[in-house]
């Protein structure tokens, strides 16, 4: 058997030449040899994990959480997808060859269609005589499966689409942090692996300050953000900064909340936090306002300001096509920038619904490079 360190020193002569990818079968008693092989390889080569046959259902929830740490498409190979009519391209716009020829759907279905050397016509329509699609190459014909989201013509051998992106714009809490609430590990790491040919930005409700000290890890590696939920605007690049202040009345209309607490720069309200329980009907029906929910407390904005309008100002300022916009988020407050980039991504582990279905892809920070590459260091090296 090769070792992994062979295998890696393979993938990585093979990388210069061709797009691909790697893999690897999950047996629940070695497990270290795929998180192993997941370090070694390139960060942006993606690995597919599968589930060793007839024992999907032996992994513990901890054993899961890590290979899907390795492959964020881990936890589908522990779905029971359902044959259902009508979803499937077996047969039709794929088909599994043997080496003497016979062709059939796919490589579980055993109703033989044709044979490519004897020229017999093809049995058409077909049946299918399996009650689940219980592998990837089974399950990949699904038009349900959303797959080609994530490898596009790719999708039969698993190697990514990669999108080209200029900018990254990152939320923080429970996009980059761990539980604790600290930057996570991997996410410093693989920001730090981003940073040479993606610009990062932040963009969060936390207020700069705040921001910073939290990210202080990673300061070296952003540019800039969308801080206190567009309440303040910064590039470190252009040497840019803008604050979306309130006005004097919208001010005035929230002063008078209980407890309420203010956030300023240089003389300009950029943000008010107040408990969701306090705040009266007419401030939440304020055309001059902004409210966002933030776990029972409500952050309170100018009108004018948001995530998505603060990432647009940068990408404007910067000259950033948005299909070359890459955002990540984790919830609720995250939706409409979700909404509003075609190439976004919500975190495996969100609550939020709606921004999973919304999201182009589902992935955690540290999947980021098998999936985009940047833009940057090409424009770099030409100049």
């Amino acid at each position: 058997m090769v070792s992994i360190d062979e295998f890696v020193n393979k993938v990585n002569q093979l990388k210069a030449s061709i797009d691909l990818c790697a893999g690897i079968v999950a047996i629940p008693e070695d497990l270290q040899d795929v998180i192993e092989l997941r370090k070694k390889l390139p960060k942006d080569i993606y690995m597919w994990v599968n589930a060793k046959e007839k024992e999907k259902t032996r992994y513990t929830d901890p054993q899961i959480k890590s290979l899907i740490h390795a492959d964020p498409l881990f936890s589908r190979e522990l779905q029971k997808y359902r044959v259902q009519y009508g979803c499937c391209h077996a047969g039709t716009n794929n088909v599994f060859i043997r080496a003497n020829g016979d062709v059939f759907p796919c490589h579980i279905n055993k109703n033989r269609l044709f044979n490519i050397y004897t020229n017999s016509r093809p049995a058409l329509p077909f049946q299918c005589d399996k009650k689940f699609c219980d592998c990837y190459l089974a399950y990949s014909h699904r038009s349900d499966s959303g797959l080609d989201r994530y490898f596009g013509d790719g999708t039969p051998v698993r190697v990514p689409n990669k999108k080209q992106i200029e900018a990254l714009f990152l939320d923080v809490d429970g996009t980059i942090t761990d539980e604790s609430g600290n930057v996570s590990e991997k996410a410093i790491e693989h920001i730090s692996y981003l940073k040479d040919n993606i610009r990062v930005y932040l963009a969060t409700s936390l207020p700069f300050h705040i921001a910073m000290k939290k990210c202080n890890r990673i300061k070296n590696f952003i540019s800039g953000g969308v801080f206190a939920n567009g309440g303040q605007i910064v590039d470190f690049g252009l040497n840019y900064r803008q604050i979306v202040s309130l006005g004097k009345q919208a001010l005035e209309a929230v002063s008078d909340i209980p407890q309420i607490r203010i956030y300023q720069e240089n003389g300009l309200v950029y943000k008010a936090l107040a408990f969701k329980k306090l705040i009266p009907p007419h401030i939440k029906s304020d055309s001059r306002l902004k409210l966002t929910d933030e776990r029972g407390l409500v952050s309170i904005n100018s009108n004018e300001a948001g995530k998505l309008e603060g990432i647009l100002k940068i990408c404007l300022e910067n000259g950033f096509h948005e299909d070359k916009v890459f955002v990540m988020g984790n919830s609720q407050n995250d939706l409409e920038v979700i909404r509003y980039f075609k190439n976004s991504a919500a975190t495996i582990d969100s609550k939020c619904k709606a921004l999973k279905e919304q999201a182009g892809y589902s992935l955690n920070i540290e999947h980021l490079a098998m999936f985009v590459t940047g833009t940057l260091g090409a424009a770099r090296s030409t100049e």
